[in-house]
Parts: structure tokens; sequence; C-alpha cells
């Protein structure tokens, strides 16, 4: 494989390949990263939202001490990186300052992803996140009042306030690091029926914001999703966006978790292995798409056993192997990595020299 074909996630996985070799060879190594879902409950009504259906109404938050408790494991077994997202809206959490001040007691790391509405008048929050999040990423979906309402299930909410709420963090972003290590931005929005006509929009508003990278993601298998037929117009409108954005932003499409596999329905997941999921109630999954087949992918439960009981365990291993990938979500964003795991095969031998 030439190396130029990658896109810029190749450096993410480049960066442990040792840990690449291991999992190639078989091996369990400590995750690289832990994503936390801290909590079910989320105070916006998306009509789009895929993990909604699957709360039932509960709305439950991860217990203070079981969180520290488990993070204190995966500091010992070398895990730095934490990762926030839903699940439900993680900053709703009744302790979310407690648990990221825990976070920055232990010289840990972490990205949210977040509809980042419960910073606002919260300066508090806002100096916590900038404290020890690498990233934030907003689920934005709509650049004016009236489409962020209705694309959010409440018309209470104000877009324009939470612009002013991100403009603020950017600008206060580098007091708590140097120019290299501030938290960057990030802004997302979900293509659907309502927000077609706000893409190009939406470039403005994140240059504007400040924002250091602008996400679209189609939305999949919904009734305000755009059909495949009127999408060419959204195509074009791609190439458009990236000349008219600069070097302060970079503009990234997505596919869908839904829809067409693109050609990769039957590759194994090789690298979730690196990227475990721990939900509310003290769950380990095997990944973050794991709702509709809770017990294949459930490894155990932190409330009850150490998190390095569960990740070594032969029950892990064997789960792994069960996997029945004709259930994993068509684009599954962990297989993205797949082309690089067979780059890592064949030029690894060359990874230690400058």
């Amino acid at each position: 494989m030439d190396f130029r074909s990658l896109d810029v996630t190749a450096a993410n996985v480049i960066s442990v390949y040792p840990k690449v070799q291991q999992v190639l060879d078989g091996k369990i190594p400590a995750p690289e990263v832990a994503e936390f879902f801290i909590t079910n409950y989320c105070s916006f009504c998306c009509p789009h939202c895929r993990c909604a259906k699957t709360h039932e109404g509960q709305n439950s938050f991860i217990n203070l001490n079981l969180f520290k408790k488990v993070i204190d494991e995966l500091d010992a077994i070398g895990c730095k990186t934490i990762e926030f997202g839903g699940g439900g809206e993680p900053l709703e959490h009744p302790d979310i300052l407690k648990i990221l001040h825990y976070i920055k007691e232990k010289d840990l790391r972490c990205g949210i992803i977040t509809n980042g509405y419960a910073m606002i008048d919260n300066h508090p929050l806002i100096d916590a996140i900038l404290s020890v999040a690498d990233w934030i990423r907003i689920s934005l979906d709509a650049v004016s009042d009236e489409t962020y309402q209705y694309v959010h299930g409440r018309k209470d909410l104000l877009y324009l306030l939470l612009k002013s709420t991100l403009m603020s963090l950017v600008q206060k972003a580098p007091l708590f690091g140097s120019p290299t290590t501030r938290t960057r931005l990030g802004l997302k929005l979900i293509i659907q029926q309502s927000n077609r006509n706000e893409l190009e929009k939406a470039l403005y508003e994140a240059q504007e914001i400040g924002a250091d990278y602008l996400q679209f993601k189609w939305l999949e298998n919904h009734s305000f999703a755009i059909p495949q037929n009127e999408r060419i117009q959204i195509d074009n409108l791609k190439e458009w966006l990236k000349t008219k954005s600069d070097e302060k932003i970079f503009i990234d499409f997505l596919a869908g978790y839904g829809g067409d596999a693109d050609g990769n329905a039957d590759q194994p997941c090789l690298l979730s292995v690196l990227h475990p999921l721990i939900d509310w109630d003290g769950k380990v999954y095997i990944c973050a798409f794991f709702h509709h087949r809770k017990d294949s992918h459930c490894l155990g439960d932190i409330s009850i056993q150490s998190f390095e009981e569960i990740w070594n365990s032969i029950e892990h291993k064997k789960k792994i192997e069960s996997v029945k990938r004709n259930q994993c979500v068509p684009n599954c964003p962990i297989k993205r990595y797949n082309p690089v795991v067979d780059f890592i095969k064949q030029e690894g031998y060359r990874f230690h020299y400058i």
C-alpha cells in the first residue's frame, strides 16, 4: 500500500503500531482509549437520535465512586486517554465537574462528544473542560435558531447562545495550554432534510466561531434522511466547501453508520480491542455499537470485577472471535483503520528508523 493514500486517521494507529502488532498476533493489549457513556440522559429530544431508542425512558448516571475506581484501574494498566460520548449527554451528569477534576488529578487527557448546551453561562464547566480535554466536538446539526430548535426537538433552544459560548471557549483555550496543546474544537452536522440548506452557511459559522474542524455525516435509515437520488447536489457542494475553507479549518465528510457499507461489510473489526466502551451502569462492552446485542458484546461489570480481570479474561477473546459481522453497523468508524493495519503489516519493520 502507498502510504500517501492513507488519510489523517493513519497517524492514530501508526503511533500505537506495537499494540496493533500484538492484536495481529492474537493478543489483547491494554486499550489505548476507554470510551465512557457516563449517562443515558439527555435534555434534548432530537427526532433523529439513534441512542434514544435504546434508553426506554431511563435517566441514569454512572456512580462517581465507581467511575473513580475504573479510572484508577485504567491508569494502572497504562490507558491514559478517555473519551466521553453517548449514550446520553455527558455534560448533564450531576458530578461532571468532579469527574473532570479527577481526570486532571490523575494526569489523564480526554475527548468529549457533546451538544455543548450545558456550557452556556457555565464558566466553571468550560474551565474544567479546557484543563483536561484534547478536543471537544459539538453535535451542532444546525446554524440558525429555527432549524436548531427543530432538529433538537425543543422550542426554547437558541443556537446563537451556543455560538457565543463556543466563541468564548475558543478565545479562552490558549490560556490553558500552548498553541500546540490547547483544546481543539470540532463542529458536527448530521445532514438531513431540515438542515440541507445550511451546509454552506455552516462553514462560515465555523470560521467565525474559530473551530478547528467541521464534520458532516449523512443521516441514514430515518424518515428525515435525504433520499439517495437527491444527494448529488450536496455531493457537488463538498468540493466547493473545501475550496472556500482555509488552512485554519479542516472539513470532513463521513458516511452515516447505516446505509451502504462502502464495500467493508465483511471486513473484520481489528481495532475495537483498543477502544472499549464502559456504560453508565458499569458494564464493559467490546465497542460503542452494542445496543442491539448487549449480551454478546458485554465483557463484564466493573462493579463486580476489576477492569483488568475483565480485560484479560478468556471470555474476552472468545467474544471478540464470535462477533457476527453481519450485525455490525455497515459503516463502523473503527473499520476505517483496516487499511492502516494492512500498511503496518507491510511496512512496520521500518517504523523504528527515521
